[in-house]
């Protein structure tokens, strides 16, 4: 009598344990067989992007520490992430495009930093004339100066550099 006991039991917590793993209504991803192809596009995009922004911060917090094969680890990590978000959009087929670029619309641009620092939203053309291209780590003896007229290499050795400087 004890030993039936002891089986039901056994089959008691065996179901149990059962009704735990076989659960698939735990999903929290939307069924992408029920999205449009732009939707599920988007919906890669925005994984991605959300990807983006976890590896960025861990690459940020982990920046500061002394263990440099970590950080190497964590920047290819980063820099990966980055790369196939760059290559996604790329590789969206151009009848999706619109599609996309409309449900993309509804995320802003991050400004944060730009705003802080009084930068404005003027991109780079490749383009430009040299003189229009403000450097702001130049001094103002370096942004006067005309380096055209300046004729004196700078190939030698430190006994040239040290026998010009007087040392």
């Amino acid at each position: 009598m004890e030993k039936k006991k002891y089986n039901n039991k056994k089959k008691f917590y065996n179901k149990k344990r059962n009704n735990k793993t076989n659960n698939k209504n735990n999903n929290t991803q939307p069924n992408t067989n029920q999205l449009k192809p732009s939707e599920k596009i988007f919906n890669d995009w925005l994984q991605l992007i959300e990807k983006q922004i976890v590896e960025r911060k861990k690459y940020y917090n982990i920046f500061g520490s002394e263990k440099s094969g970590q950080i190497r680890k964590q920047k290819n990590t980063y820099e990966g992430v980055v790369t196939k978000l760059i290559n996604f959009e790329k590789k969206i087929p151009k009848h999706l495009k619109d599609r996309f670029n409309q449900l993309k619309k509804i995320y802003n641009n991050d400004t944060t930093y730009s705003t802080l620092n009084n930068i404005t939203d003027e991109v780079f053309e490749p383009g430009k004339n040299e003189e229009e291209i403000f450097s702001p780590h130049l001094k103002q003896s370096q942004i006067e100066h005309n380096y055209i007229q300046d004729s004196e290499e700078s190939a030698g050795t430190i006994e040239d550099y040290n026998a010009y400087k007087g040392n």
